[in-house]
């Protein structure tokens, strides 16, 4: 890396791919204690050249260096209470969740619990709880937690990472004194099926379901006030209320968990996954009846739905593979749903307009189509570098969203940056991840390897010009299609927080009971054997031309532990110890489990020019 002569103008430029105006948090609120309307209206015309408001808080004051971030955000119904949760180091597991009730401006200990975990059952303290409360979700990762208004309060609560199978039970506010003895209605009490909360109308309950529903469906349950009781421990809670189907599943299109969204007191927002793309449909509560579909020739990623189930406006914040911010204004009618435009967020020097995408697939040996989206600056060259990411795990679709690195390399390479879809991710439906999860995990790798041999075959790249990428699960399937891809293939593999060591992952972390169903579970015979055929750190090839490899694991991190790393690396180095190519690790210091800081990101690029004889553009 000392080699590098671009060392100055790489930092530069990717601070400068991450120096946007990114709107993670918005909040309706009906008092004008900020931006007045005509301001907010004014500032949406000019793009917001002009910030309507003022500077409220600063999240690069929270720390003196500039790590720490905002987490959680609430705000209080009527606008007077702002509340804030902050990060140090990125995000891992917090367990034991409670709910309790604190009365603003009185001391923490006369808060009173209402749900403690530990009388959840079995799994209660092992569980991710959230609670809603007839109007908004809020994760539950403080002790306490302001309540919003609302007649009824859910707790639902998950386990298992790759099933998110789920128990759920509820509470009506009105007509009961707050304590510990509060009655109570189940309303999933056995893991069955995962439900994800989409809103309450009345007394009637919509959610995200997989119930009898491989690719997800909108479902609701009455919520019957006439069966609840007070118990010591809701594991007593057995009833079982009908789940009614509101939108049916489509066989042709994902929903994910949590992607239902309540809106105009009785609407529904769900966002699908079609064939790899995001589309956002709004639908009616009262017979499921398709309204309309909203923002229709929009490529993004949608990060969230920002806005109250009651009120008829909706903040969709998004991005997409080439902007790193759009924020979108959803206003119902009465009879129809408006979309505009609040602002579109672009980097300095840099023109969406001057790129342009395509969508491919490759056939793998068993004839399965595999989806991936090409990339690049209009005008490039084949054949050119290929840089390629891909995730393939629990079902999540992670393409065409926006990264500092990864767009950097777009604008300031002569290459093409390609996302994957191979199975063990949602891209084609809930099959999709059946495909590439638990037995059937080595269809991930051998996809990422078909695209690659598209790839080559449509001339986009040739052998040794691919630079492979992936984080978390997206990090293990790179360093395993580092060992199984032929010779030379790949010139260099960037494996970010991964977990080499599957046996270590799943036997001796907080997390490895609730992957064992994605990765296969290796306490069984037959997971066991599975497993062993392609865990990274066990299937080192001795002698073969590997590519580079650089491992940059957290030391913060809980998750993906580093260890894992420091073994994998150690084993590259040990058993091909005169590989022409480097092996690799940087361990970024006081972070967690969080995506690639511009330090390491510097670092892939300088092994990337050095290793790979890649050059950067001419301005």
């Amino acid at each position: 890396m000392k080699g590098c002569k671009n060392k100055d103008t790489i930092v530069e430029s990717l601070l400068e791919a991450s120096n946007y105006d990114n709107y993670r948090y918005v909040k309706l609120i009906s008092l004008n204690i900020g931006a007045s309307v005509t301001e907010f209206q004014a500032a949406k015309k000019t793009n917001f050249a002009t910030l309507p408001g003022r500077l409220f808080l600063n999240e690069s004051l929270l720390s003196s260096d500039g790590s720490a971030s905002i987490g959680l955000v609430t705000v209080s119904p009527n606008g007077e209470i702002f509340s804030y949760q902050v990060l140090e180091g990125g995000v891992n597991s917090i367990w034991h969740p409670t709910i309790r009730h604190h009365v603003w401006g009185t001391d923490n200990a006369q808060d009173v619990t209402l749900f403690d975990s530990k009388n959840a059952g079995e799994y209660g303290e092992d569980c991710y709880f959230y609670m809603e409360l007839s109007s908004d979700r809020v994760a539950l990762t403080t002790d306490f937690i302001l309540f919003r208004d609302g007649r009824w309060l859910m707790i639902a609560g998950y386990n298992d990472v790759s099933t998110l199978n789920t128990v759920a039970y509820a509470t009506r506010l009105a007509g009961q004194q707050i304590s510990n003895n509060m009655k109570w209605i189940s309303l999933a009490p056995g893991f069955d099926f995962t439900g994800f909360s989409g809103g309450v109308v009345n007394d009637t309950y919509y959610f995200w379901t997989n119930k009898d529903a491989k690719n997800g469906k909108v479902a609701k349950i009455n919520l019957d006030w006439s069966k609840a009781r007070q118990v010591k421990n809701f594991t007593e809670l057995q009833d079982r209320p009908p789940v009614i189907d509101v939108v049916p599943e489509r066989k042709d299109a994902l929903i994910n968990a949590g992607d239902v969204k309540m809106t105009a007191k009785d609407k529904l927002l769900v966002n699908y996954i079609e064939q790899g793309e995001i589309a956002i449909y709004l639908y009616n509560t009262k017979d499921g009846k398709l309204i309309k579909r909203l923002l229709p020739n929009e490529t993004m990623y949608v990060n969230g739905f920002r806005g109250d189930p009651d009120s008829n406006t909706m903040i969709i914040l998004a991005q997409s593979w080439n902007t790193p911010s759009k924020v979108f204004e959803f206003d119902w009618t009465g009879s129809d749903m408006e979309t505009s435009t609040i602002t579109v967020r672009h980097i300095q020097h840099s023109n969406p307009d001057d790129f342009a995408i395509e969508k491919h697939h490759a056939a793998s040996k068993d004839g399965t189509q595999v989806p991936y989206f090409v990339t690049y600056r209009k005008g490039i060259q084949k054949p050119a570098p290929v840089f390629l990411h891909a995730y393939g795990a629990y079902g999540d679709i992670e393409n065409l969203f926006y990264q500092p690195n990864y767009f950097d390399f777009l604008r300031n390479y002569d290459g093409f940056f390609v996302w994957g879809g191979p199975r063990g991710g949602g891209d084609k439906g809930g099959f999709w991840h059946d495909a590439g999860s638990g037995l059937n995990k080595e269809h991930t790798f051998k996809d990422i390897i078909t695209i690659i041999k598209d790839l080559i075959a449509l001339k986009y790249g040739i052998p040794g010009k691919f630079i492979i990428e992936g984080g978390s699960a997206g990090g293990i399937a790179m360093a395993a299609v580092a060992n199984q891809a032929p010779a030379s293939m790949v010139g260099l593999a960037l494996p970010v927080r991964a977990t080499c060591d599957v046996f270590e992952l799943e036997l001796r972390t907080t997390v490895g009971d609730a992957n064992k169903p994605e990765f296969g579970d290796v306490t069984t015979p037959e997971g066991f054997d599975a497993v062993r055929a392609w865990s990274p750190l066990q299937n080192v090839v001795p002698n073969k031309p590997y590519p580079a490899i650089f491992l940059t694991p957290g030391s913060y991190d809980e998750t993906v532990v580093p260890s894992s790393s420091y073994k994998f690396v150690a084993e590259l180095q040990h058993t091909n110890p005169n590989n022409a190519l480097p092996f690799l690790m940087y361990v970024v210091q006081d972070k967690g489990h969080v995506p690639s800081t511009i330090i390491e990101s510097s670092y892939q690029f300088y092994i990337m020019e050095e290793a790979l004889h890649i050059t950067r553009r001419k301005s």
